[in-house]
This record gives structure tokens, sequence and C-alpha cells, in this order.
């Protein structure tokens, strides 16, 4: 497999590895290039990637392309990325440098190979008891659960993020036991975790990367679900 997502709180770590992997399968320095975005990746930006993605090595059989999403990406851009990270030029190793892997499409994670750079202490804090609980009140109809919800982990736009990552991570923990057991077998539960997962990394995309206040966010997020 020739692509990667590393995923590190550390920006320098992760890119201190895409060099690492460069240097053990001998690609030369002058053919990495490295993308820094100064804002979350968009649409137009992925174009750009694709349009020098088929340059030949100068100096070797290999290249690499480092991808820092270490401010986000947006989820048209991560769509166009798909077939690039499914299919790269067999000369061409991608990097993509993520806080937090739990940002990104399940299409995307399933097409590369995942480095965590830090133990992901989220998970450890969950419990299957909890995450029940979460279920609930996020597909509960009282809205006073939701909005009692958004009060509670919307004091600040960092306390938001880690709450979202959180949740997030649970219940992948929580698809993840379904799929391995027989006790949903029509799979109805499954795609419900789904669509309820997606509706949170919307929610955690817009807390991280635009300026609208955190609490409003999780407002509209709990509602949509």
């Amino acid at each position: 497999m020739r692509s990667f997502i590393l995923a590190s709180k550390n920006e320098e770590k992760s890119l201190e590895k895409a060099r690492e992997i460069c240097l053990e399968n001998k690609i030369d320095g002058f053919d990495i290039t490295i993308e820094f975005f100064e804002k979350a990746i968009g649409i137009e930006d992925v174009r750009k990637l694709q349009k020098n993605l088929f340059f030949k090595p100068l100096r070797g059989e290999s290249k690499a392309l480092i991808i820092n999403a270490f401010r986000g990406i947006t989820l048209e851009s991560q769509n166009a990325l798909l077939k690039i990270l499914e299919e790269p030029p067999l000369s061409t190793f991608i990097f993509l440098i993520v806080e937090n892997e739990n940002i990104l499409l399940p299409t995307i994670l399933s097409r590369c190979k995942i480095i965590k750079l830090e133990e992901d202490k989220v998970l450890e804090e969950i419990n299957l008891e909890d995450i029940e609980n979460l279920i609930k009140d996020l597909i509960s109809e009282n809205v006073g659960i939701k909005l009692k919800l958004a009060q509670d982990f919307g004091k600040s736009r960092e306390e938001s993020v880690m709450w979202l990552e959180q949740a997030i991570a649970g219940i992948r923990k929580k698809l993840l036991n379904n799929i391995n057991s027989s006790a949903d077998p029509a799979g109805r539960s499954s795609k419900n975790l789904v669509e309820l997962v997606k509706k949170l990394e919307e929610g955690h995309y817009a807390v991280r990367n635009t300026n609208v206040n955190q609490r409003f966010i999780l407002e509209n997020t709990f509602l949509s679900i």
C-alpha cells in the first residue's frame, strides 16, 4: 500500500514520520513534495494536486507527496481524493497528515494505511454503557435533551472538538461491535450508526474550521439527527 494517513496532535512528528518512510523506501529528497495549506483543504487545492501527481521522479524510481491537512479538509475534497488514494501512480507514495483520523470519511480510511503516532487516550475513556446512553440522547425526539447536550459541551471550542472526537470514536466502537456480532443481521442499526457518525463528523468539521459559535453548531447538529 502506498497511501498513508499519519495521525498525531504533533504536526512536526507526522512530517518526520513521513520523511522516515520516504528514507526507508529510498526516495530522494528532491522527489519529496510537501504541500502546506493555511486553511482547510478545498476542492480547488485537490485539483491542483491531481495535476502535479503524475510527474516522474527526478532522482530515483519513486517520489512522495505529503499532503498536510492538519488544518482540516472539506468533505468535498475528501471525496475528490478517493481515486488518488485508491490508485496512486505506481511511482508515488502519498501521505495525508491529520490531527485526528476521525475527521476523515470511512472511504478515505479504508484506502490507506493508518499510522497513529500517539496513544489515543480518547478511546480509553469510553465504555459501552456511556455510548449506549449517548446514542439514546442523540436519537431522542426530545429537543430539550439535545439542547442540554449542546449547552454542556459547547462552552468552549476546544471542549466541543474534544467531545465530538470522543463521541465519534465511541460510536465507531459500537458500530464495530455490531459488525462483528450477529445481533444486527439486517444491518439496520449499523446503518443508523453510520448516519449518526456522519452527522457528528460534519459538526466536528464545522467547529474546527469555521468561526461560527460552537454551541450553535452543536445545537444544529443534534437537532438534525
